[in-house]
């Protein structure tokens, strides 16, 4: 299940007018800033009306295979943010063709998947360590688009401790218990209190329906709370569906 991910150039800062530098910790200004990690860049967006004595939901938004942070930032921008932090990280690894950066390694040799997917959920809750280290940060939900899906769940069931929900659009489960898997039998089990939300587009070429409801039976079956959502369209976010998400978070991010 090739996966990557690669930080954002600092061209991007000029792209949507941020300071290259980390957000201050105490008194960070409302908007969108550049938050640097030690291994990861991402894009960080706070509430309206943000108040830095509350604590906030923080979701983490990954974009699909061949995307970039602000090009889902940009996606993401109709999502009511008045009740959670926003948080957009770009992949670590650069695409060989066609642009754009990924989560996992771009590679068919199994014997490389553990230990590159292993360091690439690290560095995801690095980055969620980092953000809770500044600002007060609540529930934690990991919303992955297409193989930002994929991320989203390892993350999930690799950390149910830390992770709330999992929103997964238009992508699937890792493997389970595989050569070069990262989640077993085990993990599935212990993770079961994280909440899942799951929407596939009804044109989605890549996402059949019996794939789609495969793995939400699969989840329901090993006792997962899950939502599922079908929309009208393709492979893409919808303000209907940005809307369910908004209000799902909201449902079980305590707020």
């Amino acid at each position: 299940m090739g996966k990557t991910a690669a930080g954002l150039a600092l061209a991007l800062c000029s792209a949507v007018s941020l300071s290259c530098r980390p957000p201050a910790p105490a008194l960070p200004t409302p908007g969108d800033v550049l938050f640097r990690a030690p291994s990861l860049t991402a894009i960080l967006k706070f509430p309206e009306h943000y108040d830095s004595a509350k604590t906030y939901p923080l979701l983490v938004a990954l974009h699909g295979l061949g995307g970039i942070a602000a090009e889902l930032d940009s996606a993401l921008r109709p999502l009511e943010r008045s009740a959670h932090l926003v948080v957009v990280p770009e992949a670590e690894y650069p695409r060989r063709t066609g642009g754009g950066f990924s989560w996992f390694l771009e590679t068919s040799d199994r014997s490389r998947w553990e230990a590159n997917d292993t360091r690439a959920v690290d560095h995801l809750v690095e980055l969620i360590g980092a953000i809770g280290s500044r600002y007060r940060v609540g529930k934690v939900f990991v919303f992955g688009f297409s193989q930002g899906a994929t991320m989203a769940y390892l993350a999930a069931l690799r950390n149910p401790a830390l992770v709330t929900g999992v929103l997964a659009v238009g992508g699937g489960l890792p493997e389970i218990d595989r050569e070069g898997s990262i989640v077993h039998a085990a993990d599935v089990e212990r993770a079961r209190a994280v909440r899942v939300f799951t929407a596939r587009g009804r044109d989605d070429p890549y996402l059949t329906p019996q794939v789609f409801t495969g793995q939400r039976d699969f989840l329901v079956a090993h006792g997962y709370g899950v939502t599922t959502f079908d929309y009208a369209g393709a492979r893409y976010l919808t303000g209907e569906l940005l809307a369910r998400m908004g209000r799902w978070i909201r449902r079980y991010g305590g707020n």
